[in-house]
Order: structure tokens, then C-alpha cells, then sequence
């Protein structure tokens, strides 16, 4: 994120030009009318003390006169919490895509298939609408705070660039310059002498730290409610199952599953036993598992997509196409993507994730230009009698 820099205090440029005394808060430029009782005494020259304003009018106006640009400083100090929003927006965005495009068709596809009706097991929530986000940055709150008395001193005279702190003479002394004003004198003190831009660069470490101060304790909070509220919000559309998983749907075919900080859309393999076509009679089993890929929001299209390679969902599953379990994708080999074309999103996402399971069912034979990364001779500890097949009622998914 770019850099983004205080707009300056305009008394400091005003200052830098012309010579100014602070007096009680109140800013007077020094000007060569005619003088009156209140008048700046510099090098023989007196000069009369024309009200500007006081220090924390200045400050008002340039609070008022940069919203703009305070507001975007600000902004950039909640670069943190932006980026939490930012995730959060990204994600509301795929969950209203899965509960309006792909749950249903998840539910038309079931019965396309001839898959008997069933009441899924988490069903989609109420197609309520997502919460609207709220300001984060409330209107500033910087006016009148003192900042310029912090660094000035309630009685100050710039000067040449130099900023000199004023004290107070019962009788006139020998000094230069000195300050007449409702009749007392005021000398300025050497040993307080500051560069002007010293006294600038403290001003704007200080307007700094006040705004950022101001956020967190303000904007800060108020975005961390916004996420709280709007995370308990959109968690709330699931249910929570007994393997700990939050859900958007769920059936005994399909599902939408919370995993590994994204939304999955999977479906469901069953236990099912693979035949070595090296080695007649040798059979392999392997359990249920589920082939899934997660979603995502792409700020450059603004659109919801899907992220290859479709991975088996169980930690560890060892089989021919995704070796031994240490990588959970599923090869697929030189995938031809050609008939995506003219499909939905959602579409697109339920005919991959069928190849993906056909090919851990009936992808492991002769014929298939996808090599295995690893035969089934490589896992003796899963093979299994053609009796124990026969007696667990187990299909053997890539027979010919």
C-alpha cells in the first residue's frame, strides 16, 4: 500500500514567512502598521501585533480544511483490520455464491442422477441477505486538541525560522526582541531557541501518534465489532457436525464444508476395492474418503471461482493417484479443460469434481494414459481376499 504522508499545518508555512507571536494561546502575525501599546520591538523597529487566531482555531480549520486527507491517513493506520474486511467481504461473497448457485444445483443434479430423495443432512439456511458493512472511520475528532499549544508553548515568537519561548519582565530589559503587550514585557529566552521545522517535525510526530491513537481506540474497535458481527453472522448459515466441521450442506452425495480456512465444495466416495490388472485375483481396498476443491473471490474479475487440483479431503489417504497420502491433490494428468466452455461456475465445479472421483474409483487400469503415482503392489498392507470383498459387500470399482 502506498505511503501516505500528513497534509502540512499551513501555520508552519505562514510562520516560516512572516514572523508570528503566540500570547495566552492566541497567534499574532507581525505586521509594519502603525503600532499600538501591543507592539514587537525588534532591532530599534516596532511593529504592531495583528490578531490571527487562536492556536486552537488554527487547528479546528485544518482539521476541517484536510478531512479528506486526515481520514485517508487514518485509513491507511487500519491497513490490518482493512485486509481482515477485505477476507471477510471475499468470503461473504463465496458463501452467498454457494448457498444460491451451488446448493441447488448440487440438489438438481442429485435427482438428474436418480439418486433416491433424501432431506440433507445440514440443509442451506434462510436466503436472508448478508449484513451491509458500517463506517469504520467516524468523523474526526481532532479539533481543538491542543496539539500546536503542546509544541509552541502558551507564549511563543517565531522568528526567522527559530522558535523562542516567551517569559514574562517586571522592568525592561536589555534584550532583542522584546514584546509589549497589555502592559507587560516579554523577552524571549535564547537557552529555548528551536528551528522552526524541528518544532514542525514534533507537531506532526504528535498529530501522528493522535491519530493513530484515536483509531485504535475508536475505529479499531469499532471495526473488530464489524467483524465479529459480521463473522457470527455468516457462521451462523452453517451447522456444526460431529467431526467438528462447519457446514453450508450437506447430504450422503455431496457437500459444502468449511476446511483448512476456505469454503469446499466436495462429494462423497464410498469404500469401495480396486483389482490389480498385473496380477489376476489381487484385490486392494481403500475407505471412503471425499474429493473437494476450495472457493475463492477474485478481486480483479469480481467474480467466484474454484482452485484446482481436486484434493481427497481425508489427511493421509493413500492411493495410486495421489501416492502415499503425503499429498493430499488427486493427479489427474494432462486435464482437458475444453468443456468448461459455456458452463456456470457451479457447473464447471461439480463435472470436475466428478473426473476427480471417477478417476480414485475406475481411473486405475491398462488403458488410461495417466500414470499412477504408485502401483498397488507398492501397498501389500491393503490388499484384501476375494472372500473379505465378497463378505463386506465391497464394489470393485475398476473391473472391466
Amino acid at each position: 500500500m502506498t505511503q501516505v504522508s500528513l497534509p502540512r499545518q499551513l501555520f508552519f508555512a505562514l510562520a516560516a514567512e512572516t514572523p508570528v507571536v503566540v500570547l495566552a494561546g492566541q497567534a499574532y502575525l507581525c505586521d509594519g502598521v502603525e503600532p499600538s501599546a501591543d507592539r514587537l520591538l525588534f532591532d530599534g523597529q516596532p511593529y504592531g501585533l495583528v490578531p490571527l487566531a487562536r492556536l486552537s482555531e488554527l487547528e479546528e480549520l485544518y482539521a476541517q480544511a484536510f478531512a479528506a486527507e486526515l481520514q485517508l491517513y487514518r485509513f491507511h493506520c487500519l491497513q490490518g483490520d482493512i485486509a481482515q474486511m477485505q477476507q471477510l467481504f471475499a468470503e461473504e461473497q463465496v458463501v452467498r455464491f454457494l448457498r444460491t448457485r451451488m446448493i441447488p444445483l448440487v440438489r438438481a443434479m442429485r435427482r438428474w442422477r436418480g439418486l433416491p430423495e433424501q432431506e440433507p443432512l445440514v440443509a442451506e439456511a434462510p436466503n436472508d441477505e448478508m449484513p451491509e458493512p458500517t463506517s469504520l472511520l467516524t468523523d474526526m475528532q481532532l479539533l481543538g486538541s491542543g496539539l500546536l499549544t503542546m509544541v509552541l508553548g502558551e507564549d511563543a515568537l517565531i522568528l526567522d525560522d527559530k522558535v523562542y519561548h516567551l517569559t514574562i519582565h517586571a522592568r525592561e530589559e536589555q534584550c532583542d526582541p522584546l514584546i509589549y503587550f497589555q502592559g507587560r514585557l516579554y523577552c524571549s529566552s535564547l537557552s529555548s531557541c528551536r528551528f522552526l521545522w524541528e518544532v514542525e517535525e514534533q507537531f506532526n510526530q504528535l498529530l501522528s501518534a493522535t491519530l493513530r491513537a484515536v483509531t485504535e481506540a475508536q475505529a479499531v474497535a469499532r471495526c473488530f465489532q464489524e467483524l465479529q458481527r459480521r463473522r457470527e453472522h455468516l457462521y451462523a448459515l452453517g451447522r456444526y457436525q460431529e467431526d467438528g466441521l462447519l457446514y453450508l450442506y450437506r447430504d450422503d452425495h455431496a457437500g459444502i464444508v468449511r476446511f483448512e480456512e476456505s469454503w469446499w465444495v466436495y462429494l462423497e466416495v464410498p469404500e469401495f476395492v480396486l483389482m490389480d490388472y498385473n496380477e489376476p485375483g489381487a484385490f486392494y481396498h481403500f475407505g471412503q474418503t471425499r474429493v473437494g476443491v476450495p472457493l475463492s473471490f477474485n478481486w480483479g474479475t469480481g467474480q467466484v471461482d474454484f482452485q484446482p487440483p481436486a484434493q481427497v479431503l481425508t489427511p493421509g489417504y493413500e492411493h495410486p493417484y495421489t501416492g502415499d497420502g503425503s499429498d493430499r491433490t488427486i493427479c489427474m494428468g494432462s486435464y482437458d479443460w475444453s468443456w468448461r466452455s459455456g458452463r456456470s461456475v457451479e457447473e464447471a465445479i461439480y463435472q470436475y469434481l466428478l473426473d476427480a472421483r471417477v478417476t480414485l474409483l475406475r481411473g486405475y487400469h491398462p488403458y488410461n494414459r495417466n500414470t499412477p503415482r504408485r502401483k498397488l503392489e507398492a501397498m501389500p498392507h491393503r490388499r484384501i481376499s476375494w472372500e473379505r470383498v465378497q463378505q463386506l459387500n465391497l464394489p470393485v470399482t475398476n473391473s472391466p
